[in-house]
């Protein structure tokens, strides 16, 4: 299939300025709410709908089994039900098409393989943690007595969270690349068409959701907690779109390799 995209920079192309790509992100997340209303607003109800009935299944008890099983139901059901308003975000910023509504469409080969991807990209994730929960448990009760217990842990968390970040990095215009049916979207070509790129995506991702934690702080402090399930679900929604919109614009800038037809 031969990518529709019509705006892919030349390769080689520079990103913007960690700023300037930052405010442009902002611009694009106004754009998203302004032409997918009803797209983003049966987002966010599914993402108040699930977590309601994650309280209300006892998801939050993550020290039993049932609350694995119900937290780890409700992250694939989410990843599910989201699909189509990430895959729409994507092609309004890449394609300038607008989405009329939110349309669930399992069987298209576009959504099985954007959402097998999160999949991947999640079970990722659950092995990083399940490594680390392994090596905390083997060699911080020996590091204990020897009073090196903090640093350990220390060295530990920020390796593996290092480790999931390079890998969201490295792996961040896979998506838009997937939404608009880009020829050659697959994992080999995004890490070529990144290499070199990865603090700098980092970065543009890191600045540009500092005015999200900021505001989500303001929020929390004001509201406190009667209201706390939907000022989460409205924030996380925005971060999400955020890193998306991103994501879209990397995509723009980088996208060499995988807008080239696969060789038969």
């Amino acid at each position: 299939m031969v990518s529709s995209v019509p705006t892919i920079s030349p390769a080689g192309a520079r990103l913007p300025r960690i700023g300037e790509a930052a405010k442009a992100a902002w611009i694009d997340l106004y754009r998203v709410v302004r032409n997918l209303p009803r797209v983003w607003s049966v987002a966010l109800a599914i993402n108040i709908g699930l977590s309601v009935a994650a309280l209300a299944l006892g998801g939050n008890a993550r020290d039993s089994i049932g609350g694995w099983v119900v937290s780890l139901l409700i992250t694939v059901a989410n990843s599910f039900l989201l699909t189509p308003y990430i895959i729409a975000v994507h092609r309004l910023i890449v394609l300038d098409e607008v989405a009329p509504s939110y349309v669930l469409r399992p069987s298209e080969p576009r959504f099985q393989k954007f959402f097998g991807w999160s999949l991947v990209l999640w079970a990722c994730r659950l092995g990083l943690v399940a490594v680390f929960a392994v090596l905390s448990a083997f060699l911080l009760p020996i590091l204990a007595p020897k009073g090196g217990y903090v640093p350990a842990l220390m060295i530990l968390t920020t390796a593996f969270v290092f480790l999931f970040c390079w890998a969201t990095v490295r792996l961040s215009i896979l998506f838009p690349a997937i939404a608009v049916d880009a020829a050659g979207a697959n994992w080999r070509n995004v890490i070529a068409d990144t290499r070199g790129y990865a603090w700098r995506i980092f970065l543009i991702g890191l600045v540009a959701s500092l005015p999200v934690v900021a505001m989500a702080i303001v929020l929390w402090s004001a509201v406190g907690r009667k209201n706390i399930v939907v000022i989460d679900e409205v924030i996380g929604l925005g971060s999400i779109t955020l890193l998306v919109v991103i994501a879209s614009r990397l995509y723009q800038r980088l996208g060499n390799r995988v807008n080239q037809p696969i060789a038969a």
